[in-house]
């Protein structure tokens, strides 16, 4: 009779042994999985600095500044270029570049892209069948271009428009038909882009 409570509280024993070995084995400092696996970010290729300095020449002969300097044929790619992928079939709104920095590029397949922020002090509505529409305004965009390497010349050209729709268009040369809304001017125009730019 006196054995049955020794035997029971072997058998207790060994249930909580068995119960404090589970927690310890689910807390974390006895976790069995391994570190957190990291993904190793994606390997970004900069475009050739001869790619950027093609868009950089682009866009300051795009300036309202450098209104009387043609902007050259060999900037751009082409037409006939295979692969080089020209965005839409013409914007609907142009501005009047007055200040930009190329940021950065990377390549896609053979397709160097090139960034860069700008600031423009018009904007330009085309019309299909009618006089444009200039609006004197200072706005910032960040726009990217695609470029392709000519295999015969080794040069760089843009395949057009910027991605992500607008381009520049030069108000000096917008005709007698152009309408010039809420008071602005080519005078003005001019001395605006020459401001911004000159601001630091």
């Amino acid at each position: 009779m006196t054995t049955l409570p020794v035997v029971v509280r072997a058998l207790l024993s060994v249930v909580v042994t068995s119960a404090a070995a589970c927690r310890r084995a689910d807390s974390p400092s006895h976790s069995t999985r391994g570190p957190s696996r990291v993904d190793s970010p994606l390997q970004v290729t900069r475009a050739p600095p001869g790619a950027e300095a093609v868009l950089n020449e682009y866009l300051r002969r795009g300036t309202v500044m450098m209104s009387s300097t043609p902007v050259p044929e060999s900037l751009f790619a082409p037409e006939s270029m295979s692969g080089c992928e020209r965005y839409g079939s013409g914007p609907d709104l142009q501005l009047a570049l007055a200040r930009f920095h190329v940021t950065g590029s990377e390549m896609q397949g053979d397709t160097a892209v090139v960034h860069a922020d700008v600031v423009s002090v018009a904007q330009v509505q085309i019309a299909v069948d009618g006089p444009y529409d200039v609006t004197q305004q200072v706005s910032k965009h960040s726009l990217s271009w695609s470029l392709l390497r000519d295999s015969t010349s080794n040069r760089w050209g843009i395949c057009g428009w910027s991605r992500e729709g607008p381009d520049f268009l030069r108000i000096q040369f917008l005709g007698a038909t152009a309408r010039w809304l809420g008071g602005a001017s080519l005078a003005g125009e001019e001395r605006l882009a020459d401001s911004v730019a000159r601001a630091p």
